[in-house]
């Protein structure tokens, strides 16, 4: 009993801020990532054992995926409490490794109800006074703080909601609700599901066609902003009231959210196969059959990129077509219904994709039931963040690497798909000195759908509206191109140390910069305007992707001789990243 009541209070002390609000270093990252490396290569070897517990987690492929603080859902062996220090930090940073931030069926353990800041813990307001934001900032803006706070601690098992009264500008209650909901489906599901589903109005062989939702128009006609604002890098405390509405989470209870194509597996844009009716069809045509696809390879001893999705090694091809060709193949966990799905959604779109701004497709491959293996173009010179850690890229050579994204991104937008995790760690460049975009595990078809509330990608890179929980659409990722831009200039994003101070700050009051700062004294004026167009609040006022490529500040990149003869330096830097992470 007494080991009972123990595990109960732990379960309700306050998550550790200090770990939800980390600064995810470059060097961890990698670290982590060599050590997935490693457990990935000897899973093979034990995939005999381990067959009656993951019969166990398919079975419960939801909670698993939960984190909890004090035992909770977790393996009922943890309830005896005896564990040390040092394997509950073990486990928690396998945790961080193995979860992505698209979690769609996380039930949380507890809801905590807020009206106020005060109604917070007292660790958990000391340390919001220690991120600096002014007090009157965070009241006006609550929900947004709650929305952050969800986002990052969802693995926790804990869930914050806004008191319904407090949004309607009402006296708080002392008596909240603490029901668990279920939100309605976003999508009909065709019965027919032996059929790829078709939206589209065009006549054509698809033996079944079904509408699932309203058509709408693109946002590719977005306005060009011809706001010409300064700013800083540190937010303005200057308070202006927000008019957007609260999202409709915040009314006491939990309700679940999923991106609006949780029951899709792309096939082109407008059309897909339902899901999970015809997985199976989608498995036949779109993932290549082979007893032990290992033997294709020959794999190297650390990875390259680890992302939301999986993890991305070098190789080389030991098949006839590919023979000792260098390629990426990226590793994706598919035991669970919601892993199965975005995989397979993830390789549809890449499948689909074809165009010198986008890595290049090769094949998939089903490793045990447990492992999808997607095989891509290899990127010798690694990613901009890489490049950028070690790395002091000019204005010139900014606009060139963004000159290439912006490429990719009409072609993306020209199609209805947003990419939805741009970042620096998701472009890559080759000693071709060619720029491409990689990682399509949160991409989404806006054909049919008129936007997404799903609140995914990456903290420092998520546009206002995403963490606003606002419908969203193409414009998110130019947002996120601008963040790029200023990271690439200033080799850190704004608020780099606080992911909770970025993400609020993002979504309360935006981003600006300011050229009487000493970081950006030598900034041309047409970087900040290629900045301040990038990073408009109103996404309505963002210019779309062929707009910008007409912007002056792109009329400075560089050419692609010039971009080649500073990548030795790129090459070089890239060679110090792996060093540190052996050193590690």
């Amino acid at each position: 009993m007494y080991k009972l009541v123990s595990l109960l209070k732990k379960k309700k002390e306050p998550i550790p801020w200090a770990y939800i609000d980390r600064c995810e270093a470059e060097s961890d990252n990698r670290a982590a990532r060599t050590s997935q490396s490693s457990s990935n290569n000897s899973s093979n070897k034990s995939s005999n054992s381990s067959n009656s517990k993951k019969n166990v987690n398919s079975n419960n492929s939801n909670a698993s995926n939960t984190i909890t603080n004090g035992g909770g859902n977790s393996n009922p062996n943890n309830s005896t409490g005896n564990h040390t220090k040092k394997s509950k930090d073990k486990n928690k940073q396998q945790h961080r490794i193995s979860s992505d931030e698209d979690s769609d069926d996380l039930i949380p353990e507890e809801i905590r109800p807020i009206s106020k800041v005060v109604d917070f813990s007292k660790s958990e307001r000391k340390w919001l006074t220690s991120l600096n934001i002014p007090p009157e900032i965070l009241e006006s803006n609550l929900y947004v703080l709650i929305n952050v706070l969800n986002f990052l601690s969802k693995k926790e098992g804990i869930y914050y909601v806004l008191n319904a009264q407090t949004i309607n500008g009402g006296s708080t209650s002392s008596s909240r609700s603490n029901t668990i909901t279920s939100p309605p489906l976003n999508l009909q599901t065709n019965n027919n599901s032996n059929n790829i589903n078709n939206n589209s109005n065009n006549n054509n062989s698809t033996p079944s066609i079904g509408n699932s939702l309203p058509t709408s128009n693109s946002t590719g006609n977005l306005n060009k902003s011809t706001s010409s604002q300064t700013s800083t890098l540190s937010i303005s405390t200057t308070i202006t009231s927000t008019t957007s509405q609260p999202s409709p989470n915040q009314d006491g209870a939990f309700t679940q959210t999923r991106r609006r194509d949780y029951n899709r597996i792309f096939t082109e844009p407008g059309k897909y196969y339902s899901f999970p009716e015809s997985e199976s069809l989608a498995m036949a045509r779109l993932i290549t059959e082979e007893e032990d696809p290992s033997r294709l390879f020959k794999m190297s001893d650390t990875c390259e990129v680890s992302g939301a999705f999986g993890t991305v090694f070098q190789v080389y091809y030991n098949n006839g077509q590919y023979n000792n060709a260098e390629v990426a193949l990226k590793k994706m966990d598919h035991k669970s219904e919601r892993n199965r799905r975005n995989n397979l959604n993830e390789i549809a779109i890449l499948r689909y994709l074809k165009h010198p701004n986008i890595v290049s497709y090769i094949n998939s491959y089903e490793k045990n039931d447990e492992e999808i293996w997607m095989v891509m173009e290899y990127m010798d010179g690694g990613t901009i963040r890489d490049a950028i850690t070690n790395f002091t890229f000019t204005e010139k050579y900014v606009a060139h690497v963004i000159k290439q994204v912006l490429h990719a991104l009409e072609y993306l937008h020209s199609l209805n798909i947003a990419h939805r995790d741009l970042k620096s760690a998701n472009i890559m460049i080759n000693s071709k000195a060619e720029v491409k975009l990689i990682d399509f595990g949160f991409s989404i078809d806006f054909t049919h759908l008129k936007a997404d509330t799903h609140m995914c990608g990456s903290p420092f890179w998520m546009s206002p509206e995403q963490i606003q929980e606002k419908p969203h659409t193409l414009s998110v990722d130019i947002w996120s191109l601008g963040m790029v831009v200023a990271e690439m200039m200033k080799g850190i994003v704004p608020h780099h140390k606080s992911r909770i101070k970025a993400m609020f700050l993002t979504g309360a009051v935006g981003i600006t910069f300011n050229k009487e700062k000493k970081y950006s004294a030598h900034w041309s004026n047409e970087l900040f305007d290629f900045l301040s167009s990038c990073l408009q609040m109103d996404p309505a006022k963002r210019p779309t992707a062929t707009q910008l490529l007409q912007h002056p500040f792109i009329a400075t990149a560089a050419t692609k001789a010039e971009m080649l003869d500073i990548l030795p330096l790129i090459f070089m830097s890239k060679s110090i990243s792996k060093l540190s992470v052996k050193e590690s």
